[in-house]
């Protein structure tokens, strides 16, 4: 694993999810799931985290408003830039 922020500010990164929630896997039992889902509980308190924090860092937000006929009526990217404007016009 790389070098994460998460480790410094996360108790949860680096754990296995799946092995520590406890809730989670008695829900499974309740549900007779057989199933081990240690490698997906690995991969969530890790790389899980890190692919997070990269999108989060370097994907521009985009809002896109679907109808009814699931065709996109309206989709336009939000920047810091438009965001800041629009609200200083408001407050005027």
């Amino acid at each position: 694993m790389i070098d994460s922020p998460f480790r410094r500010i996360s108790s949860a990164y680096g754990k296995n999810h799946y092995a520590v929630d406890f809730p989670f896997r008695t829900a499974l039992k309740y549900f007779k799931f057989e199933g081990d889902l240690s490698s997906l509980g690995e991969f969530a308190g890790g790389e899980l985290y890190d692919i997070a924090d990269y999108i989060y860092r370097n994907a521009k937000p985009r809002q896109a408003y679907w109808s009814i006929d699931e065709k996109p009526k309206m989709a336009y990217t939000i920047t810091m830039e438009n965001l800041m404007v629009s609200r200083l016009s408001n407050a005027v």
